[in-house]
Formats: C-alpha cells, sequence, structure tokens
C-alpha cells in the first residue's frame, strides 16, 4: 500500500511538473511557429503567456543598443486571428518643454515617411509607442512572414532619422 501511495505521489509530482512546464510555452500555432524560427536564430525571448481572457498569447523582446535606452517589442498573437501585433511600448518620454505642436508634427511626419510603421503619442504619460501589424493571411511561412516584421519594426527603430526624432522630443 505504501508503495502504491509513493508512486501515486510520484506520478502527482511529474505531472504538476509537466504542467507548470507546458504554461510557459507557445500554445497557438502561429506562436510556435515564430518562437522555433527565433530558436534558429538564436534569438533569445521572453514568453510572457496567455492574457487573462485567452484570446492573445504574448513574447516579448528586448533590444538594448538604442540611443534612447533599452526597449522591448512585445509580439502579440491573437487567438483565431490572422493579423499579429508588434508593439514598441514607451519608447520614450517627451520632456515638459516640448509644445503639443511641436510633439504632434514630429509624430505626424514620422507616421508620413515611415508607413508601415505607426508612431503615437499617451496623451496621459506623454510616452510614444510604435506599432506595426503582421497580416499572416497569405502566409505560407508565419514564423518566417512574423521574424520579418520584427525585424523590420526593429529597423525602424534603429533608423538614424527616427532615433534623432525622438531624442529631440526628450
Amino acid at each position: 500500500m505504501k508503495r502504491k501511495l509513493a508512486r501515486f505521489l510520484t506520478l502527482l509530482l511529474a505531472l504538476s511538473i509537466c504542467l507548470s512546464a507546458s504554461a510557459d510555452t507557445p500554445q497557438y500555432d502561429t506562436t510556435i511557429a515564430f518562437a522555433e524560427v527565433l530558436g534558429y536564430e538564436d534569438v533569445l525571448y521572453d514568453y510572457l503567456g496567455v492574457d487573462e481572457e485567452n484570446n492573445a498569447e504574448l513574447i516579448s523582446l528586448t533590444f538594448d543598443d538604442m540611443d534612447y535606452d533599452t526597449f522591448a517589442i512585445t509580439v502579440i498573437f491573437v487567438k483565431d486571428s490572422t493579423d499579429v501585433g508588434l508593439c514598441a511600448w514607451d519608447l520614450i518620454t517627451v520632456g515638459d518643454s516640448v509644445d503639443d505642436l511641436t510633439l504632434l508634427q514630429a509624430v505626424n511626419q514620422l507616421n508620413y515617411d515611415y508607413p508601415y510603421g505607426k508612431f503615437y503619442v499617451d496623451p496621459t504619460d506623454r510616452t510614444i509607442t510604435c506599432e506595426m501589424t503582421v497580416d499572416l493571411s497569405y502566409s505560407s511561412d508565419p514564423g518566417r512572414s512574423v521574424f520579418e516584421g520584427l525585424r523590420i519594426l526593429a529597423g525602424l527603430l534603429y533608423d538614424d532619422t527616427v532615433s534623432q526624432t525622438l531624442l529631440s522630443l526628450k
């Protein structure tokens, strides 16, 4: 009897370890495909999990070499959608000395010059965010398509004109 109880407890422990490990791995097909490409490309990422409503799965990638400090791009996989969002929140906080008109002109110019990324200002804390959407409707390799979108957004943020414009607003 003690042996059966010990085996049962060992099985429960092993099962709980497996379940906790699976909670830390991507679940959606597109997220899994993207994580595989990141692994192939030797890119480190943080799996943030599935949101509380089980509607979106998140992966975050951190970039350290920027003139305007470290930033992260969060990749948002929406359940049952072919759209994947890439978002770099709070790139900079706009300085108090920058008036609203100058701020809006700079952001509008960035949006005009770089139409594949969308810059906007959060009026509550005056931070600037940039986002992009990758449409996987016609993609034969969703993981690679999202990775290329990530490269485009990161390249946009590394662009000298973009970083100089953003830095001028600090």
